[in-house]
């Protein structure tokens, strides 16, 4: 199934709601990255999360969120950039905790104690704008769904699912945000389902349907999704020439080369000493 969010209101005019399919983006994430069980459902929920971030942000080119913790995982960042491109990373992809974790809930043994979720817009003729708040949780979801409350003002459920396969090399991957649009009571936007209960619909739509039952749904949009990175040979080349001729002359002498990783899609970049002495001389 080809992964895509929808976006719908209900028809009463006091709830809008946005629907991810992402398991395809988040396969070849993991593909990537290779990160132990807790990194693999950490990177997947929060490229999910991001996937359907956008229902509340109008006219924004990017969107990046973080969540930053004191625990083994480090940190979690996810983007997602029109029309629909995801990529993320993870500052330790081996982390690994020990006791509680279970691999559903429990990503925040991962993450607390102590840490900030940051999301970052990018608006059209604005430049970047920039929020946080304190992590709750560290569940990714659920510090994201504080953050629509607290910086937002935006009363908002959102939960997703990742569910692991073939040894962690692929997943199912699927999220739901459902929000009060003004004038609503807060107390009216319905709680969603655990994340088992986000895996095995046949689309968006059924799955719309199963989480948010007896609300009728008006679907507004739909676009589709994938795992997309922005990185090339060029744009690393002047990221490199930015660091100065000196650590350039460094790298030539020490290393005879630089050998870059992309750390939001895992590829390599090599640059050769001659590479290096072209920027120098540029």
């Amino acid at each position: 199934m080809t992964d895509e969010v929808i976006a719908a209101v209900s028809r009463d005019g006091a709830l809008r709601a946005r629907v991810a399919f992402t398991s395809e983006l988040v396969t070849e994430a993991l593909v990537r990255h290779l990160p132990s069980e807790l990194g693999a459902i950490a990177l997947g929920r929060a490229l999910t999360a991001v996937a359907i971030v956008p229902a509340s942000i109008k006219d924004c080119d990017r969107l990046s969120v973080q969540w930053l913790g004191r625990g083994p995982l480090g940190g979690v960042m996810a983007e997602i950039r029109e029309p629909g491109h995801l990529r993320g990373s993870l500052r330790a992809p081996g982390a690994r905790v020990e006791g509680p974790f279970s691999g559903a809930r429990g990503v925040g043994y991962g993450l607390l104690p102590q840490g900030i979720v940051s999301v970052m817009r990018q608006i059209p003729g604005q430049g970047f704008g920039q929020s946080q708040v304190p992590m709750v949780s560290g569940e990714i979801d659920e510090d994201l769904e504080a953050w629509f409350t607290r910086s937002e003002q935006t009363p908002t459920r959102l939960r997703t699912g990742v569910g692991l396969k073939d040894h962690g090399l692929s997943a199912e991957s699927a999220g739901v945000l459902v929000q009060a649009l003004p004038g609503t009571d807060p107390d009216s936007v319905p709680r969603l389902p655990a994340d088992a209960a986000l895996l095995g619909a046949a689309g968006p739509e059924d799955l719309l349907h199963r989480t948010l039952a007896g609300i009728d749904w008006q679907v507004l949009e739909r676009r589709s999704l994938v795992f997309a990175c922005t990185c090339s040979q060029e744009r690393i080349a002047a990221g490199l020439a930015l660091l100065g001729n000196g650590e350039l002359r460094s790298m030539i002498e020490e290393d005879h080369g630089a050998k870059i990783r992309c750390d939001f899609c895992a590829t390599h970049y090599t640059f050769s000493a001659a590479d290096l002495e072209a920027l120098i001389s540029a």
